[in-house]
């Protein structure tokens, strides 16, 4: 019994051209996520520099050498996270 043409097309694999397309999306699909990843870790980096902005901020208003008419300048580090 002969087999249909598309059967035995079918048992041959992936042709060249569905294997370039299929590595073309893989690509896009790659550099898609890539691009996330950048802009996640510079709203996380702009985010700590706030964070560490408003620590510092908050202590230098907490503590009563630091208002207006103080004589003397100290610097005070934030307190470790």
């Amino acid at each position: 019994m002969k087999k249909a043409k598309g059967a035995k097309r079918a048992e041959r694999g992936f042709s060249l051209i569905e294997s370039m397309i299929a590595a073309a999306v893989f690509t896009i699909g790659s550099l898609g996520l890539l691009g996330m990843l950048v802009s996640s870790s510079q709203g996380m980096a702009v985010s700590e520099r706030m964070t560490h902005g408003t620590g510092n901020g908050r202590v230098r208003t907490d503590d009563p050498r630091h208002c207006f008419g103080s004589t003397k300048a100290q610097r005070i580090d934030p307190p470790a996270l």
